[in-house]
């Protein structure tokens, strides 16, 4: 969902354990292949990664491979891929023993970067020892949590998630009926992708 350029406001916030999370959508069928988070240099590693059903349950658990702490994001990748149903809310999140990184408000929005979107308020965490859930949301934050995700078939490339609704559906404007030429309207855009 995001490229390795964003990076949270709050780089380490010292802290309880707590699981971190982002509930996300996909347009398309497919498989999570792994989990991307942020992490601080200081957050001890290694770090535990989860994914869950719409209904809660585990689906699959992860470590991210051992090495020297750092700065940044990483990633901790399942023993095989798990498919995923589209246009379904899962809940990806990882393990903070000692603190993390984040972004009050970050998602008083949604995000979307096809095929994927994590949903406004999608932030969430739950406090405890252990892995459990995510399902509270504070402030609208985002913990940068994230998955790589592998489409089963080809995403549509689209400007607007879903089918668009104008704010105004049907503007009869007297002076507009009478004009023989009507009205072009369009949308300016620019791709980031080739």
């Amino acid at each position: 969902i995001w490229p390795a350029s964003v990076t949270p406001a709050v780089s380490h916030l010292a802290d309880e354990p707590v699981e971190l999370g982002v509930r996300f959508r996909a347009d398309v069928p497919g498989a999570v292949r792994a989990i991307r988070f942020w992490a601080n240099a200081a957050s001890p590693v290694p770090h535990q990664v989860h994914l869950w059903s719409p209904s809660g349950v585990l689906l699959a658990s992860a470590t991210e491979a051992t090495g020297a702490g750092f700065t940044g994001w990483h990633q901790a990748v399942f023993p095989s891929p798990i498919s995923i149903v589209a246009n379904t809310t899962y809940t990806a999140s990882r393990h903070a023993p000692a603190g993390y990184g984040y972004t009050s408000h970050g998602f008083d929005d949604g995000w979307y970067r096809q095929p994927l979107t994590a949903l406004a308020s999608g932030g969430v965490y739950r406090y405890g020892p252990s892995p459990s859930l995510p399902t509270f949301v504070h402030q609208n934050t985002n913990y940068f949590v994230d998955v790589d995700f592998l489409p089963t078939v080809a995403a549509p490339r689209r400007i607007f998630h879903g089918e668009p609704t104008p704010a105004v559906t049907n503007h009869l404007d007297p002076v507009a009926q009478a004009d023989p030429w009507g009205v072009e309207l369009g949308l300016q855009f620019r791709s980031s992708v080739d």
